[in-house]
């Protein structure tokens, strides 16, 4: 008897244990769910889980089937806040709650939704980019950004306290190019750009360039510097290809392309949303081992110029085919875009190695530095005589040129004093006017003659003053 009475309790003791069990482990109730709290693009969520503490994911969207932001609530809690963030205004959001606890038990709140009808918007928007795409003799082209959708007003005029002109954008976007006519040639304008957003928020910023002397409504579109023409390794492939080129007014450009020559049963948009001076596209799902003709058609641009290329032509790769890789010159004589200055040295002198035309007023950077104009300043503005009429380096660069110019002098003279205004002229003489050290030397101990402050070492050891002087 005493025997069936002790395994009698220790069944009850199991049953009331596993009762216990099953009590500590509640189910996960949510309560309180509430959004609020919403402006500027943000609201809060908060919810309670007062049944045991959890974590949880949040999940919203523009709708039940797209909940594609998602925010972790990483500690475990029985009230929980949140933030959710980049909501747009009058949107219906949905979302859903997943609690966990420290059991790793999940439970999901059923789908809900909030509306941002209305929202408050009190934060003014920012400027991610604004810049002057190119100038002509009587044209300007403008582009911006903003963080959200503004509308913007433009006012300009040529003297900074007095801007009397004005152009407007138009809609809400994030992205503006603007195009501002009849402006008065070789002459210098502030544009001061009033973006707004939906909230009525205003921000602005002044930018400012100088029209051109050259570019008009009479300049031709050119297409030029087209790539590839006919194989290229390094831009055609088995499936695709890549297709770059530029031209000397901005505009908007399409490639049309097929199997046979003006047979183009394809078309693509290369830049339908932005007018460019430098463009590029990949075409894709492109048959191995074939031959593709092609031409480019440009348009929108300033003055409505358009203009189509001639046909063009390239291969894609036989996958079956090993080719071997494109050798490239050493790197010191690389020179990417073509304009006859190697990447490096245009990596000294501030100029883009990958664009023909850093300044985008036209003309490439080899030609204005041969006439003896800055190819970092869209316009006319003249290289200094100072610098042997040669684009001035980077501060950097420039600085470690005169440490080595300072370190040959020791070696070649010991230690020496020089004015601070002497070492300047002779340093660009070293560094722009390629002057040698045993020049230099011989003006540091018998005076300045053996160095010209403004003509190249080229041209001044020609002529008689030099040679009079060198050999004392």
């Amino acid at each position: 008897m005493s025997k069936k009475i002790t395994y009698l309790s220790i069944i009850f003791s199991l049953i009331i244990f596993w009762a216990g069990g099953r009590q500590a482990r509640a189910e996960i109730k949510f309560s309180n769910v509430n959004v609020y709290g919403i402006k500027n693009g943000t609201a809060k969520i908060s919810w309670d889980t007062f049944s045991e503490p959890t974590k949880a994911f949040v999940s919203y969207g523009t709708s039940a089937d797209n909940l594609g932001k998602k925010i972790d609530y990483g500690v475990y809690d029985y009230n929980h806040e949140t933030t959710l963030t980049g909501l747009e205004k009058d949107v219906t959001y949905y979302y859903k709650i997943i609690a966990v606890t420290k059991a790793d038990e999940a439970k999901e709140l059923f789908l809900q939704t909030f509306s941002t009808k209305d929202m408050p918007d009190t934060i003014a928007p920012e400027f991610i980019t604004t810049r002057i795409i190119q100038v002509t003799k009587d044209a300007a082209a403008i582009f911006y950004e903003t963080d959200e959708e503004t509308r913007a007003e433009i006012k300009f005029g040529a003297d900074f306290n007095n801007l009397n002109r004005d152009a407007g954008a138009g809609d809400f976007k994030k992205r503006y190019e603007v195009l501002i006519h009849d402006l008065d040639t070789d002459q210098k304008y502030y544009f001061k750009i009033i973006a707004e957003d939906r909230g009525q928020n205003k921000t602005s910023q002044i930018i400012e360039t100088r029209t051109d002397r050259y570019l008009d409504s009479k300049t031709e579109l050119i297409i030029d510097n087209i790539k590839p023409v006919d194989f290229d390794p390094s831009m055609v492939f088995a499936k695709e290809v890549k297709i770059s080129w530029r031209t000397n007014l901005i505009a908007r450009c399409r490639v049309r392309y097929g199997n046979g020559s003006e047979q183009y049963d394809k078309e693509l948009e290369a830049n339908d949303e932005e007018r460019l001076l430098e463009h590029i596209i990949t075409i894709t799902g492109l048959e191995p081992a074939a031959t593709y003709y092609y031409k480019l058609d440009c348009y929108d641009s300033f003055y409505d110029k358009s203009k189509e290329s001639k046909e063009y032509t390239f291969t894609t790769l036989n996958p079956s085919l090993t080719v071997p890789k494109p050798k490239l010159p050493p790197a010191p004589y690389q020179d990417t875009d073509g304009d006859t200055l190697s990447d490096n040295y245009e990596k000294e002198i501030g100029t883009s190695p990958i664009k023909k035309d850093t300044d985008g007023d036209g003309f490439n950077d080899d030609v204005e530095i041969k006439y003896g104009y800055d190819p970092t300043v869209a316009g006319d503005t003249k290289l200094q005589k100072v610098l042997y009429l040669k684009p001035q380096l980077t501060a950097g660069k420039e600085l470690e040129k005169g440490k080595e110019l300072r370190a040959l002098i020791r070696a070649e003279m010991g230690t020496v004093k020089v004015s601070e205004k002497n070492w300047k002229t002779l340093t660009n003489a070293y560094v722009y006017g390629g002057y040698p050290v045993a020049a230099i030397a011989k003006a540091i101990k018998f005076g300045g003659r053996k160095v010209h402050p403004t003509i190249p070492f080229g041209s001044w050891k020609n002529t008689a003053q030099y040679k009079d002087y060198i050999n004392k």
